[in-house]
């Protein structure tokens, strides 16, 4: 049985660690809201992008860009896989391990080998304990990955698709729903998706100006970057989100631990001062003897 001094030490130490999770979570509460001011915009701003590829769609249907109609034969595919650079943010890490090693299987399965970059030391630590290919890895944090060097990184992921050496791109990445809900995505985002030719005559026909090759080859290389700078956005409210809940619950864990502690100490200076009594008269009533 742990004595009063254990069980002191321990509701102490319990005590400081509750401090410092709810400092963690007063940290990434004020993260989160700065970064949740700038969602509302994104959102319009993806909503907007979304609906002019939708227009611009139906004149892309017999280009033969890889941008557009990608490659026959998929050898390797390139995975960006957006993580954080630490843990104690609940399960954004692990939902983002868990998705690519689906991802990974089912690539397998259809011949074709990966290789990976990492935006996230978790990302790329997990890779490589995994022995997945490296090609190229960063930290996210403010000073480290900034939108110039976003850019340079997707620029590479963009070469290598355009030259041929990869054949697919995909985003692995955790998307923003709600402080409490974020969605682990999928995304392929090479070769951008376009609509299948229909059967029979095309009610509309739609002109494009400039010409199509030249649109693909100006307007594709910026939808991409944009979808890895939504991706990091995503990333980085999703990754505050589940740091705040999580450090959230480990407060109220320490604390409903605590009182189990304090219960404890209390039943045993019960205990000691019984026995001390007990002592007491027991000594007195032997002297009356």
């Amino acid at each position: 049985m742990p004595s009063t001094l254990d069980t002191t030490q321990k509701i102490n130490s319990l005590t400081n660690m509750q401090k410092v999770t709810r400092a963690m979570n007063l940290i990434a509460s004020i993260r989160l809201h700065k970064l949740v001011s700038r969602l509302e915009p994104l959102v319009a701003y993806e909503k907007s992008l979304a609906s002019l590829l939708d227009l611009s769609k139906p004149a892309l249907r017999d280009e033969t860009h890889p941008l557009v109609a990608g490659y026959a034969d998929v050898r390797l595919v390139h995975l960006v896989v957006l993580t954080a650079d630490r843990g104690l943010c609940g399960s954004h890490n692990h939902a983002v391990h868990r998705a690519l090693d689906r991802l990974v299987g089912q690539l397998r399965q259809r011949g074709a080998a990966v290789e990976l970059t990492c935006l996230g030391l978790k990302g790329a630590n997990y890779a490589r304990r995994k022995g997945y290919p490296v090609f190229q890895q960063s930290e996210i944090g403010e000073q480290v990955l900034t939108p110039a060097a976003l850019r340079a990184l997707a620029d590479k992921v963009l070469a290598r698709f355009l030259d041929g050496r990869t054949q697919a791109a995909y985003l692995v990445y955790n998307k923003f729903v709600s402080t409490l809900r974020q969605e682990t995505q999928t995304v392929p985002a090479l070769p951008l998706q376009r609509l299948e030719k229909p059967k029979g005559p095309t009610p509309v026909e739609v002109q494009v100006d400039p010409h199509e090759e030249a649109f693909i080859e100006e307007a594709g290389p910026l939808v991409f970057r944009y979808l890895v700078a939504l991706a990091l956005a995503h990333s980085a409210l999703s990754e505050q989100a589940a740091r705040m809940t999580a450090m959230e619950s480990a407060s109220k864990n320490a604390q409903d631990l605590k009182k189990v502690y304090v219960k404890v100490q209390n039943r045993m200076r019960q205990t000691n001062i019984t026995n001390e009594l007990v002592e007491i008269i027991s000594g007195k009533e032997a002297m009356k003897r």
